[in-house]
């Protein structure tokens, strides 16, 4: 198997604490959502199933902005993946949704504590390809490692997840972003209710960034247990 050991279970605790701030990840996401479907009339079940399904391959931003046109027009924006298309045909049908990281993406996003996202990053930190997560006995140990480094910082398994998705995306010169629910809600309603498709759907942060002041709920929410 093409995996490196993971890290100690020390060290996997320092970073939990190190970036506890981040554990309140998917608390704002929820509450984002609940408040742009409840500003919209949408049922916040399938909303968040359709933001699962369209989340493989692409930053937490345009995941959102996907959802949101999709939600608004009841298309997906031009160029979506097949195999994105091929999801969400699925979960429309029949209200599955393939994959181990997206079906724990979207409990995770429902409130289950005991959730355990492993993503790209997640994958990077714990040195494992994240192809092989698609295999029970690659993954469930790596869950349960998670979750063993959860219970000794005082945090949910899906809590913890989160503050150690933060690390990992400092750990690459990158700056950790929220799902960005209320922010590209506001750009949707500049560009009339649906996304550009194509490149300038690139745009479309620099020119609507003035929008957020007009609106009263896009003040972020904070972790309620984040500490210095």
């Amino acid at each position: 198997m093409e995996t490196n050991k993971p890290p100690s279970v020390r060290l996997l605790c320092k970073l939990a604490r190190e970036n506890r701030d981040g554990a309140c990840w998917y608390d704002i996401a929820q509450r984002e959502i609940a408040e742009v479907c409840s500003l919209q009339n949408w049922d916040i079940v399938r909303f968040t199933g359709i933001l699962a399904v369209t989340s493989p391959r692409v930053s937490v931003r345009r995941n959102a902005r996907i959802t949101l046109h999709y939600l608004a027009t009841g298309e997906l924006l031009d160029n979506v993946m097949r195999s994105i298309r091929r999801s969400v045909d699925v979960f429309n049908a029949s209200g599955v949704i393939l994959g181990q990281k997206t079906n724990a993406f979207n409990a995770a996003l429902l409130g289950d504590a005991s959730a355990v996202v492993l993503d790209v990053h997640m994958a990077d930190l714990l040195a494992t390809p994240q192809r092989l997560l698609s295999a029970k006995r690659t993954r469930e140990p790596l869950q349960a490692l998670i979750r063993r480094v959860a219970d000794n910082v005082d945090m949910s398994p899906r809590d913890c997840q989160a503050a150690l998705w933060q690390a990992q995306v400092k750990r690459r010169g990158r700056k950790p972003t929220g799902l960005s629910v209320r922010q590209e809600y506001a750009n949707l309603l500049a560009h009339g209710g649906a996304f550009p498709n194509g490149r300038a759907i690139q745009q479309l942060a620099d020119a609507c960034g003035r929008v957020q002041s007009r609106f009263s709920f896009l003040n972020s929410g904070e972790c309620d247990n984040a500490t210095d």
